[in-house]
């Protein structure tokens, strides 16, 4: 088994947490096709950011929430997701919503959040997907790093001399 099939194979179906995407079954272990049936989900991150004139403030509070959530969760249990970025963070529409904003006219669906009701109007519910590089903690070499450069945190790479400016 390749460490990205470990991570969803073994590690995914015994999560459950709602904001974690979710397992119902797979196939194909030992062979060079393997099938993982996971949650249908309407978009990721990445695709919806696109999709927006500008990405809102209070959207990114309301994704940083759940995403928080989602990580701990896994740290309580010893897992390192390790490629935590737009395209692993997906989305499920709530009923109602036939589009981001279609029954709420733009994107001004944040607006009662705006005026400060304190309830999200969000019709997005996120969850965390990906676990082809999630590890237990106990299993990660110290030197070994993993994950999509562009994300990863700054102080995993060698710090190298500074020129003058």
């Amino acid at each position: 088994m390749t460490l990205a099939r470990r991570g969803e194979g073994s590690i995914l179906p015994t999560l459950n947490h709602p904001h974690i995407i979710r397992t119902f079954g797979s196939e194909g272990w030992g062979t060079s096709h393997v099938e993982i049936v996971l949650n249908l989900m309407d978009g990721n991150l990445a695709s919806l950011a696109e999709g927006m004139a500008r990405p809102r403030r209070v959207l990114a509070k309301h994704v940083l929430c759940q995403m928080l959530q989602a990580l701990d969760y896994l740290s309580v249990r010893g897992y390192v997701h390790r490629d935590v970025k737009p395209d692993n963070i997906f989305f499920v529409l709530a009923p109602g919503y036939g589009g981001r904003d279609k029954d709420r006219g733009g994107d001004d669906w944040d607006s009662d959040w705006d005026r400060g009701t304190g309830a999200s109007p969000f019709p997005f519910h996120f969850r965390l997907g990906d676990f082809g590089l999630c590890e237990h903690e106990s299993r990660i070499d110290a030197g070994t790093v993993r994950g999509t450069t562009a994300f990863m945190a700054p102080e995993l790479f060698p710090r190298r001399p500074r020129g003058k400016c």
